[in-house]
């Protein structure tokens, strides 16, 4: 396991190591990783709801949207970074904790619909509530500063993978606590979870609350970065790549986000001029993953590499 832990860090870490060591403090590979620490943090969350907890969601995107707004509207009555990371994540977990208590009663697709609909929910209020949100316009949002000076691209970088990495550590402990090894048990069979005294209903609304946290966390960077948002942005198609990124870096497995990230951000940037089909290429790219990388790109590691030196 620990050659493997190596391995797949070594993909990721070697490359920005060389990056922060050549590269000039604002180039344009410095914004393409952020967006992959950003990504892969929200894809974590996810993740451990639907690859570990077995619950299908399509409203991670509307989660997203909450923390970017609640950065943006507190970044302008000048409130503290910290405070507005601080009420984003509790904002975004006391929202995920009242509608996920009724919907989580869902299963499969029904379950799917109804977080979807919570996601197109959040950007009608963002568009309906013109004074507060800018509406379809947008609203923007004062820069992080450090020291009095505003954080560069590689400032940003740098805040968004210490970010990531702190909360890819959370989630890798807790998948390995009891919480953790009850959702595996719900995933497989909640019958008999629930038969063996797991609460079940109890685990699925934690694991709920912590995705949502961890999509705000991930709003929180987006809109920081950005320094501008609007409902655009946090439509379905966010949701959808997220789920994306999570079966194509691998399901079921803590290291999937981070390498679904960083694939799908070099395949969405390598194939900008057919943007206009972007939704099309989402779709042929979901449906490829399911039936030729069930495991996604961890599972061909794994096969290729991992497996082939035992025998």
């Amino acid at each position: 396991m620990r050659k493997k832990q190596i391995a797949v860090w070594t993909v990721v870490i070697v490359p920005v190591a060389i990056m922060l060591a050549v590269l000039p403090p604002n180039h344009y590979l410095y914004s393409m990783l952020t967006f992959v620490g950003i990504y892969a943090l929200a894809a974590t969350g996810l993740e451990m709801l639907m690859g570990y907890g077995g619950q299908i969601s399509l409203g991670n995107g509307g989660f997203i949207a909450l923390g970017a707004y609640i950065t943006a509207i507190l970044s302008q009555h000048g409130v503290h970074p910290v405070l507005i990371f601080m009420i984003a994540l509790i904002g975004s977990a006391l929202v995920a904790f009242i509608i996920g208590y009724p919907i989580l009663k869902l299963e499969g697709y029904y379950l799917a619909i109804a977080t979807l609909g919570f996601a197109l929910l959040v950007q009608a209020l963002a568009i309906s509530m013109f004074p507060l949100t800018g509406g379809s316009s947008g609203m923007s949002v004062n820069s992080l500063t450090v020291f009095s000076n505003s954080l560069g691209e590689r400032g940003y970088f740098i805040l968004a993978w210490v970010i990531f990495g702190v909360g890819f550590i959370l989630a890798r402990n807790l998948t390995r606590t009891r919480t953790g090894r009850s959702l595996v048990a719900i995933q497989s069979n909640e019958e008999a979870a629930s038969a063996l005294g797991i609460y079940t209903g109890k685990v699925k609304l934690q694991i709920f609350v912590v995705s949502a946290m961890y999509a705000a966390a991930s709003g929180f960077v987006m809109a920081n970065y950005l320094s501008f948002i609007a409902p655009d942005i946090f439509g379905l198609a966010l949701s959808v790549d997220l789920v994306v990124m999570s079966l194509l870096g691998g399901h079921g497995v803590i290291y999937g986000p981070l390498l679904g990230s960083f694939v799908w951000v070099l395949l969405v940037e390598t194939t900008h001029s057919f943007k206009d089909y972007k939704i099309l290429l989402t779709g042929a790219a979901l449906i490829v993953i399911l039936l030729f990388m069930p495991k996604g790109i961890y599972g061909i590691l794994q096969k290729r590499f991992f497996q082939r030196r035992k025998v």
